[in-house]
Order: C-alpha cells, then sequence, then structure tokens
C-alpha cells in the first residue's frame, strides 16, 4: 500500500463529526454524543502557549488533510495528461522533428496542467 492510500484510509477511520477545539482538549460533535476526543497538556509555560496551537490544528486536521489530498489528486491528474503519449504527437518538417500538443476538448495538456497547478494553489476557500 503507498503512503497517499494508507492515509486515506487512516482518514476514512477516524471519528466523524465536527471537530472542535474547547479550552485544552479537541471535541467531537457526532450525531449521539459531544465527546473528546483528545486531550492536551502543558508541560511548560512555552508548552502552554503553543497548547492552543496544537488543538487548533488537530481540531482542524481531517479538514487539512482531505484538502492536501485534493492538491495531490489534481496534481496526479494533471501529471498523468502530460505523461500519457496519447496527448503528443510529431510533427515532421523538412529539416527537423519536433514533438508539440495535441488539442483536445479541455484544450492543451499544458493548458489543462496550468488550471490544476493555478488552482491547487489557490490561497482563498
Amino acid at each position: 500500500m503507498n503512503k497517499l492510500t494508507e492515509i486515506k484510509e487512516a482518514l476514512s477511520k477516524i471519528t466523524t463529526g465536527r471537530w472542535e477545539l474547547k479550552g485544552e482538549a479537541v471535541y467531537c460533535d457526532t450525531p449521539t454524543e459531544y465527546e473528546p476526543i483528545c486531550q492536551l497538556y502543558a508541560n511548560s509555560e512555552r508548552d502552554f502557549v503553543n497548547c492552543e496551537y496544537n488543538g487548533i490544528l488537530i481540531a482542524n486536521a481531517p479538514e487539512y488533510i482531505t484538502y492536501l489530498i485534493s492538491l495531490l489528486e489534481e496534481k496526479d491528474k494533471a501529471l498523468a495528461m502530460l505523461a500519457d503519449k496519447k496527448n503528443w504527437t510529431r510533427r515532421w518538417t523538412e529539416n527537423s522533428a519536433e514533438l508539440v500538443w495535441i488539442w483536445t476538448e479541455d484544450g492543451s495538456p499544458h493548458e489543462v496542467a496550468q488550471a490544476a497547478y493555478t488552482s491547487s494553489n489557490n490561497e482563498g476557500d
């Protein structure tokens, strides 16, 4: 099993519901109850300051991981199009041969890859 498949499998088995930081614990709002899934501890003043940030990261982990997986899948799709020899052709001229794009209904492989790259690096939403 590759690492991405392993991560997806682990993500599919987590406690479902909205994860939320409340005080020193991360809770999960499930259909049946509101239960803590992670207790945060601070052993020093520095840890206490970081404790809230750690909790925020843990509470948002399912959303963040899902988003990062979607970015990887977009990149893989764009790279697969560029890697597929069916999307390329050779054009022979009198003096040389050059590799050129074949246009697809979505545009050139370059345009599709560029669109996927641009959208996956969007800082919004």
